[in-house]
């Protein structure tokens, strides 16, 4: 029987779990360990919220699990009685439930062997013959391989000189800790480090609950993702763009090919998701200095095209910035006091210095994806062991395409595997369920093949 451990029970590690389960058989069976220290299995950060108005940021016709069928979600809404069609935008806790339904019925009915849940955390692991990891608790599971589904990190503190303000009880790291909102008064004024779609959900969040405060978001360049709307069609172009080998070639067939369906009645988010699906040979083909000149120079123009946000968030984000409630400032964060519980942020916007004011600052910025700088004692291990190396530019893990994890020498060892997040440096379009759930199909089969 192969014995498959997977740390992390969110959206990753649920779909390679759920598809081991799909594929194992009376003469291939499988044991799955699964990993999770959370109480939301199956859900992770993304699928957690209850709250009705954090809506997924994917159609429904395009977000399902399996990438054979990526209507299955909308199907499932249909069986569980929901009025949903393939454009609507829908609750995230309802995908949630979805990846839950999907786990609970292929685990129990599809599996020929078994699996077990460790409500645990990973802090160590030995490989020799097999792989032994260690949990907290004391115990530890023995298997012939071991997949890391991180997730995402808690961001980074902005990056400042005095650290202290971090201390305060009102800087709040983790949105999605339970009430780490309901403190909050509401005429509070509150300052959202990030403009990303995590400072939409915030916002969001303050909005639904009454909240009466001035509500201002910072970031370096004040983008916030753009609004989904149907887009059109676009030419193919995909021979072109695969065969270039620098970022401003990229750039400048992208803004051709916009005027181009921009005259014809699309817009430029046909052009977009039409790369969708090369983006990761594009990335993989690019010298280094290029990729870094893209994360550099051009990523943040790419995120807010690329994860884009239901137009129910974008009419509330518009109606609160137009009664003046919600502010977004451009600038670099060069100082954070913390005095009687009023903070003080010096920004350096516009070459001039400002100064704002605020009751409570809550971090949205990006999930941490430098991995080496991470407060975790399993990652700390990992590195230390030399069983895994920082991935291209610093970004989660260096890996092959497939997942297969390359220690401190570059080696593989075929015993460590990885998805997601993990994979940015490697394939940078890598965060979404689209390129998730086939990263997880593609593993599963590498695994038990």
């Amino acid at each position: 029987m192969r014995r498959i451990t997977i740390v992390g029970g969110g959206a990753s590690g649920t779909l390679v779990a759920i598809n081991l389960a799909r594929l194992s058989t009376k003469q291939n069976p499988v044991q799955i360990n699964l990993v999770e220290q959370h109480k939301y299995i199956c859900r992770g950060v993304a699928y957690s919220s209850d709250k009705p108005f954090h809506l997924l940021n994917v159609p429904a016709g395009k977000i399902g699990a399996f990438p054979e069928a990526p209507d299955h979600f909308l199907h499932w809404l249909h069986s569980k009685g929901f009025t949903a069609d393939e454009h609507s935008f829908v609750p995230r806790g309802l995908y949630g439930d979805y990846l839950r339904d999907l786990f609970e019925k292929e685990t129990t009915s599809a599996l020929h062997g078994k699996i077990r849940v460790f409500s645990d955390t990973a802090s160590d692991v030995l490989i020799e013959k097999n792989v032994s990891l260690s949990l907290h608790s004391g115990s530890s599971i023995e298997s012939d391989y071991l997949v890391l589904a991180f997730g995402n990190f808690p961001p980074p503190h902005p990056s400042v000189p005095d650290q202290s303000f971090t201390a305060s009880p009102r800087y709040i790291r983790n949105i999605w800790q339970e009430s780490s909102l309901c403190n909050i008064a509401p005429d509070n004024t509150v300052l959202i480090l990030g403009t990303g779609l995590s400072m939409v959900d915030v916002v969001l969040s303050l909005k639904h609950s009454g909240h009466k405060g001035k509500i201002i978001a910072t970031s370096t360049r004040a983008l916030i993702p753009a609004e989904h709307a149907l887009s059109g069609l676009c030419n193919d172009f995909a021979g072109e763009v695969l065969s270039i080998s620098s970022i401003r070639q990229l750039l400048q067939i992208i803004r051709r090919e916009i005027k181009i369906a921009e005259a014809s009645d699309g817009n430029w988010r046909a052009v977009i998701d039409y790369l969708r699906p090369y983006t990761q040979r594009i990335w993989q083909s690019l010298p280094e200095r290029e990729k870094r000149r893209f994360a550099v120079h051009l990523s943040r123009w790419w995120n807010i095209a690329r994860h884009r946000m239901p137009p129910s968030a974008a009419k509330d984000i518009e109606s609160l910035q137009q009664r003046g409630q919600f502010e977004i400032i451009a600038g670099r964060i060069r100082e954070i006091t913390n005095e009687n519980n009023r903070f003080t942020i010096r920004l350096h916007s516009n070459n001039a210095s400002v100064n704002l004011k605020a009751d409570v600052i809550i971090n949205c910025i990006a999930s941490e994806s430098r991995y080496s700088r991470i407060e975790s004692e399993f990652l700390q291990n990992l590195f230390a062991r030399g069983l895994v190396r920082e991935g291209p530019l610093g970004f989660g893990f260096d890996a092959l395409p497939n997942g297969a994890i390359l220690d401190k020498n570059g080696l593989c060892g075929m015993k460590l595997f990885t998805l997601g997040t993990a994979l940015k440096g490697v394939l940078w379009e890598t965060t979404a369920i689209p390129e998730i759930r086939t990263q997880a199909s593609e593993l599963a089969r590498l695994l038990l093949s």
